[in-house]
């Protein structure tokens, strides 16, 4: 779910926030993004298709991200970095924190 000040810019009333429900399939950490930056850009959702491709683009540059910094990135991953690497290019892994400091 993504939450978002109105546009009103009063933020002392709790009518003064958007929540934007996000399908929990996996992507939900990247779809978020991609909604978010639809409405800062466009003021409005995109298309579901338009946002599962953003939110794939998203992952795979976070991935790219995490494998080119390895150096810098691999102390903080559990287990295995190749393998978590791996499994965060399927679409149904969800996204945390690493990929958000990504």
């Amino acid at each position: 779910t993504l939450v978002r000040s109105a546009a009103n810019g009063d933020s002392s009333s709790s009518s003064s926030y958007e929540v934007y429900p996000v399908i929990g399939d996996g992507r939900c950490l990247f779809r978020s993004i991609a909604v978010g930056r639809a409405l800062a850009e466009i003021g409005e959702r995109a298309e579901e298709i338009q946002e599962v491709i953003e939110a794939d683009v998203l992952r795979a540059a976070a991935v790219d991200e995490l494998l080119e910094r390895r150096e810098d990135t691999e102390w903080f991953i559990e287990g295995d970095f190749e393998q978590y690497c791996a499994r965060m290019q399927a679409p149904s892994t969800w996204g945390g924190e690493p990929e958000i400091l990504m």
